[in-house]
Formats: structure tokens, sequence, C-alpha cells
């Protein structure tokens, strides 16, 4: 029931954007078809735990962004160094890190961040490991320092 609230809400938002007009009639009318909508949707089983991650902590997520966005222009910077500057070595690293105590929602959210982030990319994934790819071994660092996987697994409550 609770995966419901939310998606009501966003429809009769949506639905009120949308009409524009404010009259009862109006305002009845698009509450029975959220409702049908939602109805339908949990009939057919679309609206679950993996659908719509409510488990996920609203005000984390948005200190997440904002240390992924400056995490993502510090490795911009770096990788824009490396770039231009003519004798800087690449020496591309392919290693596994582990990901066995997160969840597939948060082995989600780290692998998409890491392949984010300028100079890695997360090359593939199974239950317990992510196996990442970075162009400098120093780039590995706090990946292997576990600073993303532990801000990843703060996410949920």
């Amino acid at each position: 029931m609770k995966f419901l609230i939310l998606p009501f809400s966003f429809l009769a938002v949506f639905w009120l954007i949308l009409s524009g007009h404010y009259t009862t009639l109006l305002l009845v009318l698009g509450a029975v078809s959220c409702i049908w909508v939602l109805r339908i949707s949990h009939r057919m089983k679309i609206v679950d735990l993996e659908d719509y991650p409510i488990h996920l902590v609203p005000w984390r997520i948005i200190y997440y962004w904002f240390w992924l966005i400056k995490e993502i222009m510090l490795s911009t910077w770096t990788v824009s160094k490396i770039i231009l500057t003519p004798k800087s070595r690449i020496s591309p690293k392919v290693v596994w890190l582990p990901a066995d105590e997160m969840s597939d929602m948060q082995k989600v959210i780290y692998a998409n961040s890491i392949t984010l982030t300028p100079g890695t990319l997360t090359i593939e994934a199974d239950n317990s490991r992510l196996e990442i790819h970075t162009l400098r071994g120093d780039m590995l660092e706090p990946l292997e320092r576990g600073d993303m996987a532990d801000r990843v697994r703060k996410l949920e409550y």
C-alpha cells in the first residue's frame, strides 16, 4: 500500500497541472482516474519495490548527488590534465571491487556512479563484485578505500 501513496500524489499533481481547471467535478474525476490507474497497475503487479525505490532516504540521496557532482568535477579536472599534458602517462588498470554487502539497488547506483565519474568505467557486475576499468592506477585509490561504496550503502533505510 505504501508504494501507491507517492505515485498517487505524482499522478494527482500531474493531472492538476495538465487540466488547469480546479472545479469540484474535475478534481473528483481526476482523483477517480488516479485511483483507477493505480488499481490497474497494482493488479498488473507493475508497482513494487524494484520499480519504485521508496526505501531510499531522500535527504541522503540529495547529499549524495552533491558529493557525486563534486567528485565528477574533480575527476574531470584530472582527466583533462592527463589529456592536455603531453608527457603524462596513461596506465589503464582493470580490477574487481567487492559489492557483496549491497542490495541490487545499491549495486546499480554504485556501478552507475563509477561510470559517471570520468576516468573510470564499470565493465561488468556480478552478485558480489564489480569489474572496474580506470585510466590510471591512482584513480583506483578512492574506490579501493571504499569512500563511494560507504556513501551508497547509507542511501537505504
